[in-house]
């Protein structure tokens, strides 16, 4: 299943993925969930801490990272369809972190893939790996998600972060 929107999370599946959190900040996972599995980070926008999250929970829970050099060496640069590459670089792993600067972009490499897409931030319009990190601070900090008053302050407009937050927490 791929993760493109926050809206696709149910909250008993938020509260479920925070749990599946609050077990690994506590040290109790499987080493070897991710063994045999290879991720590839696509980032059309450069990006170090999602990536590297990405890359060291990969690397911790046991699978591999296939790098992708820097996206103006890929074929599309040099002319090949957005689809076409999405095709040809999805054969190569079990999932794909990507990051891109048009929203649409991970909907469209999602219809083209044949593996899973994270959403790691696609334009002004989500991120909701980062929302979920978001609601866990809150849950750590505060102790619940419910009837709680949060001001979010900013370029409320163009924060794919605030738009994602907003939906993960109503």
């Amino acid at each position: 299943m791929s993760l493109l929107s926050i809206d696709q999370l149910s909250r008993p599946e938020i509260d479920a993925l925070l749990t599946c959190a609050q077990e690994i900040a506590a040290g109790r996972f499987d080493a070897a969930a991710a063994q045999g599995k290879t991720l590839i980070p696509l980032f059309f926008e450069s990006s170090t801490r999602t990536r590297l999250s990405f890359e060291a929970a990969m690397l911790r829970l046991g699978g591999h990272i296939l790098p992708v050099p820097n996206i103006s060496e890929l074929a599309i640069a040099k002319g090949e369809s957005f689809r076409d590459t999405i095709k040809v670089i999805s054969s190569f792993g079990d999932l794909i972190v990507m990051r891109h600067a048009t929203e649409s972009a991970v909907y469209r490499a999602d219809d083209y893939a044949s593996i899973p897409i994270i959403n790691a931030g696609n334009g002004c319009d989500e991120h909701p790996t980062q929302t979920l990190l978001d609601l866990y601070t809150i849950q750590q900090e505060k102790d619940t998600l419910d009837h709680l008053n949060i001001a979010l302050v900013g370029d409320l407009k163009h924060a794919r972060t605030m738009h994602s937050l907003i939906k993960g927490l109503s």
